[in-house]
């Protein structure tokens, strides 16, 4: 009996560490380090969530507007940093510095996140 519970144990942190695996990843995995990028658009959604926090925003574009992802840190870190849920909210209007997704997707790695009303920048490390 004692020798099936260990391997029970041992099989369930086995499927727990599968699945949490993949959803870390290095910044380079995802991003392309080579392409510096900077956009300036309004924030539409704001998702505070593990592992990473994502703003949505929208960029003005030719002909039309185009909705992008930027990944920040997680919110442990980004609380650590003075971040909140609360530090931008939609409508507001940000420009954020950081790296072009590898798969040429509308996703943006946040290395700095400028508040443009405020002129406040926020230094982001990944």
């Amino acid at each position: 009996m004692r020798h099936s519970v260990v391997w029970g144990t041992f099989w369930v942190a086995m499927l727990f560490s599968a699945v949490s695996a993949p959803a870390q990843h290095t910044l380079a995995a995802k991003f392309d380090l080579a392409k510096p990028l900077t956009l300036t658009g309004t924030v539409t959604q704001i998702d505070w969530a593990n592992p990473y926090v994502h703003v949505l925003m929208k960029v003005d574009g030719k002909p039309l507007p185009a909705l992008w992802a930027v990944e920040l840190d997680g919110p442990i870190v980004l609380t650590n940093k003075g971040w909140s849920e609360t530090s931008l909210k939609a409508g507001d209007v940000i420009r954020v510095e950081g790296f072009a997704a590898r798969n040429k997707s509308n996703q943006i790695s946040g290395k700095a996140v400028t508040l443009t009303s405020t002129a406040s920048t926020f230094r982001l490390a990944q």
